[in-house]
């Protein structure tokens, strides 16, 4: 990977690669009263902007979406604690039958952004989320009161639906509202959030189905989804926003003025009229605004807020939306082959499925030596959100540090495979997680063991990992962040739907640590190609600068 300083007029153009410095003549905005960083993407002059909101209304938009990605996913993927009980349901039904009550589910959930996403960037983030919400109410009384196999199965399958919006959704929303410093840590919030709603869960339904029957944690989803959109209609405004359309009161002023206002707009000279790439996908207006606590009408970064029409249920809707809908439908299948973008979305199927793999066999806990009950079972999980958390607390700030650190030694340039050198302790962790659990689980080893190395090992992995690799693939190609998690996604949920057929087979068959060393090479693989992707990434993005993918919306 080059980072010849001398380059840097020409690697500013090319994305992923940063400036995070004043050059040429021009004096960027910064954070903290001009004394921060260099704010990436530069923000409009807009208060409205959700660049330029208010960090207690930014908190409030992210911490909704939080929530709604927690609840929303506790709810639809909490099955494999139950299995057993919906097993003398329906004694009819083999254990692979069984198990598609998990992967109908995963297997929707893949597939509908192809859905979701066209109509977040057509009608909006807000009203997306909320018509989302209210499926999921209603899928969840479906499952509560479904009699027969088939019913509940279609039920499964359905409820996948609205909840793949937490799949792509905050992604979007991370993207439109934080700066590149700060996605790193809200990516693994995010990834946190989804991955938390998938260990918590099994907890509560393990238990409620051992103590009330396993029906009643249908009605607590229900309340789950009352609870998100009452919570999205009150508390998340839209934060799609056409950067294009800001007021452009920006004026053009000397060094001398702005030592002055302390506030300085340059225009690029000698450029071709284009802006660059915005959180949101969209172009910014050639004007390059300054210091963000500057006086006069554009000293609005962290001090704006959403506008009444940001807060109404119907948000204007994209002028373009019939290439939105072809480009958001078809262009993910040709963004498979992209280098990067397929290499973050194996890098997150391969940490999503080894946390699969002990959900699917975690059956065997019930069996001996450990002969586990249904809500020990589910505490087990426990393991998972201690692993989770600790993930969580060192994946973002690390990449995010390391980035920051490797800028400062490369001059202010930045680049965006600096966040993949935070990878290297996170891919041990994940190894000895993977080979002791599934050794634990074969041999009868001490619950102890296999818990706090094994499912706590995962819990690391899980939220650490894949919040590195897409925030690495969010950077490169900012505009298409939806696409890229719908890349993920995809990926992710069929291979992921494939391990309920294959799964129990080879368990019986080989043994259970021959089926772990299976998510160990899906895992590790793709973890380790993090190598060469670090000293040619920034060779790919070169190839794909004039790519239509940075001009999407």
């Amino acid at each position: 990977m080059s980072t010849n300083v001398n380059e840097h007029v020409d690697d500013e153009h090319i994305p992923g690669t940063e400036v995070m410095r004043d050059h040429d003549g021009m004096v960027l905005r910064r954070a903290h009263g001009g004394k921060g960083q260099v704010l990436v993407p530069q923000p409009s002059n807009d208060p409205h902007d959700p660049l330029n909101w208010h960090w207690k209304w930014k908190a409030a938009a992210a911490w909704t979406q939080v929530l709604f990605v927690i609840f929303t996913v506790c709810s639809a993927l909490s099955m494999a604690p139950m299995n057993g009980l919906a097993g003398q349901e329906w004694p009819n039904e083999n254990e692979e039958r069984i198990g598609l009550l998990t992967g109908g589910t995963i297997l929707s959930l893949g597939y509908a952004n192809f859905f979701i996403v066209p109509c977040s960037n057509i009608f909006g983030r807000r009203i997306t989320s909320i018509v989302c919400s209210v499926l999921t109410i209603g899928f969840a009384v479906w499952e509560a009161v479904a009699k027969s196999y088939g019913s509940f199965l279609a039920s499964r399958i359905l409820t996948g639906v609205p909840t793949a919006i937490n799949e792509t959704m905050m992604v979007q929303v991370i993207a439109d509202m934080f700066f590149i410093h700060e996605r790193g840590r809200w990516m693994g919030v995010y990834f946190k959030a989804y991955f938390f709603g998938l260990f918590i869960g099994p907890i509560m339904s393990g238990n409620m189905a051992q103590l009330y029957g396993w029906r009643t944690f249908w009605w607590l989803c229900v309340a789950f989804g009352v609870f998100n959109t009452i919570n999205l209609i009150f508390v998340f405004p839209e934060t799609r926003f056409r950067r294009e359309q800001a007021p452009q009161n920006a004026t053009v002023l000397s060094a001398s003025e702005k030592h002055t206002h302390g506030q300085l707009h340059l225009e690029h000279e000698g450029g071709d009229g284009s802006g660059s790439t915005t959180g949101s996908g969209h172009d910014t207006p050639p004007t390059v605004p300054t210091d963000v606590e500057a006086a006069g009408d554009a000293a609005v970064t962290g001090h704006g807020r959403p506008s009444k029409q940001q807060w109404k249920l119907w948000q204007p809707i994209n002028p373009d939306w019939r290439r939105t809908i072809v480009k958001d439908v078809f262009s993910p299948w040709l963004k498979f082959f992209n280098p990067i973008i397929l290499w973050a979305g194996c890098t997150m199927y391969g940490c999503a499925n080894v946390l699969l793999f002990f959900n699917l066999t975690q059956q065997t806990l019930s069996g001996p030596p450990w002969n586990f009950s249904p809500s020990a079972m589910g505490y087990a999980n426990f393991a998972f959100v201690v692993g989770g958390l600790i993930g969580l607390s060192t994946a973002g700030p690390l990449c995010d540090y390391v980035a920051k650190a490797m800028t400062v030694r490369n001059n202010g340039i930045r680049e965006a495979e600096f966040r993949l050198i935070a990878l290297i302790p996170f891919v041990i962790i994940a190894a000895i997680g993977i080979v002791v659990g599934g050794l634990g689980l074969e041999r009868g080893w001490g619950w102890p063991v296999i818990l706090c190395v094994g499912y706590g090992a995962t819990g690391i992995t899980v939220t650490s990992i894949p919040t590195i690799a897409v925030a690495y693939a969010v950077d490169s190609y900012t505009a298409i962040a939806g696409d890229i998690m719908v890349v993920a996604t995809v990926i992710k949920n069929t291979t992921g739907f494939g391990m309920s057929y294959w799964v129990f087979s080879l368990v019986a068959s080989k043994g259970l640590f021959t089926c772990a060393m299976v998510q160990f090479a899906t895992c590790i693989g793709p973890a380790v190609l993090a190598l060469p992707m670090y000293f040619f990434g920034k060779r790919i993005r070169r190839w794909t600068r004039n790519s239509s993918y940075h001009k999407e919306e």
